[in-house]
C-alpha cells in the first residue's frame, strides 16, 4: 500500500470503525494491508436446460453475510431435493432456480444492507448505547433477524 493509502485507511479506522476494531487494523503493517474489492452477484437464472449453478456461480454475496459456503450447500440440498421430487428433469431444475434464486437475491440485499449499515454509512461507533447498537442492526437487517433462510425439506 501507498502512503497515501495508509493515510485513508488511518482515517477510515480512526473515524469510521468501532473503536476496538479500528485499533486493530492500525496493528496491520502496512506490507501487510492490502484492499480486497467486495462484489454481489445474483445469476438472472439458476438453471437453463441442462444446466444449473450453485454456489458462487449462481450467487456471491459480501461477506457481510458470513453464508456464502452454508448457502452452497443448501443450493446442493435443495438441487438433490428437487431431483428426487420431480420426474421430469426440466421441471425439477426450473424449480430449483426458482427457490435458490430468490434466496440468492435475498442474501446479496441482505449483504448490501450491511455493507450500508457497518461499512458506507456506518454510525459513529463511540456514541452508540445498547438501544442505538439494536436500532442498527434491525435497520441493517431488515427483519429484525440475522442468520440465513430456513432450508424447506
Amino acid at each position: 500500500m501507498t502512503s497515501n493509502d495508509m493515510g485513508c485507511l488511518t482515517q477510515l479506522a480512526e473515524e469510521q470503525l468501532p473503536p476496538y476494531w479500528g485499533k486493530l487494523l492500525l496493528l496491520t503493517p502496512p506490507q501487510e494491508a492490502f484492499i480486497q474489492p467486495m462484489y454481489d452477484f445474483t445469476a438472472p437464472r439458476y438453471s437453463a436446460g441442462r444446466l444449473v449453478l450453485a454456489g458462487d456461480a449462481a450467487t456471491v454475496a459480501r461477506p457481510h453475510t458470513g453464508a456464502g459456503a452454508v448457502k452452497a450447500l443448501q443450493d446442493a440440498a435443495a438441487l438433490e431435493t428437487a431431483l428426487r421430487a420431480a420426474p421430469e428433469r426440466p421441471g425439477a431444475l426450473d424449480a430449483y432456480g426458482t427457490e435458490r434464486g430468490a434466496t440468492g437475491r435475498a442474501m446479496v440485499e441482505l449483504g448490501r444492507r450491511l455493507g450500508r449499515a457497518l461499512v458506507q454509512d456506518a454510525p459513529d461507533w463511540r456514541t452508540l448505547d445498547q438501544a442505538g447498537l439494536e436500532a442498527v442492526w434491525a435497520a441493517a437487517l431488515g427483519s429484525g433477524t440475522f442468520g440465513g433462510r430456513e432450508l424447506r425439506g
